[in-house]
């Protein structure tokens, strides 16, 4: 076991242990470029959990940009982004995940991230579109979503093939890479602990967020040493947003869940452009090619160079990446 636990120390999800989540100021960002008009609220979600979003309106819009972020991610860091989907006439409308950024998170110790069923995640993000972005159903819908929420986005596709105008699924968590350790070891070594009591623990080799650890040379999700200072800065300013890893469940729910790309994928009927990083620490190709070959509109595009967080990398990469969204978005936007 001492030996099992260094093996997984070294190899597993490394890109998992270090935060080197990105964003810049918001409100300084998008003053700058556009016009809005911002409200943060909360819904109740599955289980009475409070659920925190952001809307950004823009005046005349050609349609409603609905973003999923990632694992551990809040809405700070989503600035630029927000402002890139503004800038090209999108009001956008964010949700933090349950147990992430500003929402409320079950567990005593809040830094651990934990879900008791993947389609919770699922069941909220229906809830945020159905009640809070679209209650006039004759509006463009368009869905922007990355890593754990391509996850929860490619499932809600599959549930509510008429939801969306089309989607874009950035570095989607359709298989999620273990290093060195087989999946299916990690798979058993996670549900034993769940067996045992341990569900809502720490996944192995994970602790609270240790500032010490959250280095540029240890970032494995952009390139951009300008956009990890910026998301390094955002985690020293709001320290109510900061998590060290994964709870056992949350490990076996997600590689049990990832299992099952064959069934869901062929339900996607929306259109979709899927990109994908070409030197990813966090997700593993296989699934995601697998989705787009089953699903039954499906552009997968590949950035080579690229680290997990496409939209986020250095201009050489993020540009032509973000122009491929806009081009994929506005085949579908006009009245």
């Amino acid at each position: 076991m001492r030996t099992l636990k260094r093996l997984l120390a070294l190899c597993l999800c490394p890109h998992l242990v270090v935060s080197c989540k990105t964003a810049s100021n918001t409100s300084a960002v998008l003053s700058d470029t556009v016009e809005a008009s911002s409200t943060t609220l909360e819904f109740t979600g599955v289980g009475d959990l409070p659920i925190s979003y952001r809307i950004f309106t823009k005046p005349n819009a050609r349609g409603k940009m609905v973003i999923l972020s990632g694992y551990r991610e809040t809405y700070l860091y989503y600035d630029e982004l927000i402002s890139d989907f503004l800038s090209h006439g999108y009001s956008v409308y964010i949700m933090d995940n349950r147990g992430m950024g500003e929402s409320g998170r079950p567990l005593a110790n809040k830094q651990i991230v934990h879900v008791e069923k993947i389609s919770d995640y699922v069941d909220d993000a229906e809830q945020f579109v159905d009640q809070i972005v679209k209650p006039n159903q004759s509006e463009h819908v368009f869905l922007f979503a990355h890593s754990t929420g391509g996850l929860i986005g490619a499932e809600l596709l599959a549930r509510r093939p008429d939801m969306f105008t089309a989607a874009v699924l950035s570095s989607p968590l359709l298989q999620l890479n273990t290093g060195l350790v087989p999946s299916s070891l990690l798979f058993s070594t996670v549900s034993s602990a769940v067996v045992l009591g341990l569900g809502q623990h720490y996944g192995p080799t994970y602790k609270d967020y240790q500032p010490s650890a959250d280095t540029f040379s240890s970032c494995t999700t952009t390139h951009s040493e300008d956009e990890f200072a910026a998301g390094r800065q955002i985690r020293a300013d709001h320290p109510e947003i900061l998590q060290g890893g994964p709870s056992n469940l949350w490990i076996k729910l997600v590689l049990a869940e990832t299992t099952h790309v064959a069934e869901f994928a062929p339900k996607v009927t929306t259109p979709v452009l899927l990109t994908q990083a070409g030197e990813d620490k966090f997700v593993m190709p296989r699934g995601q090619e697998k989705f787009c070959q089953l699903a039954a509109n499906c552009q997968l595009m590949k950035f080579a160079g690229a680290y997990h967080e496409i939209f986020r990398e250095t201009d050489d990469i993020k540009t032509p990446m973000m122009e491929a969204v806009f081009a994929h978005f506005a085949n579908f936007d006009s009245p």
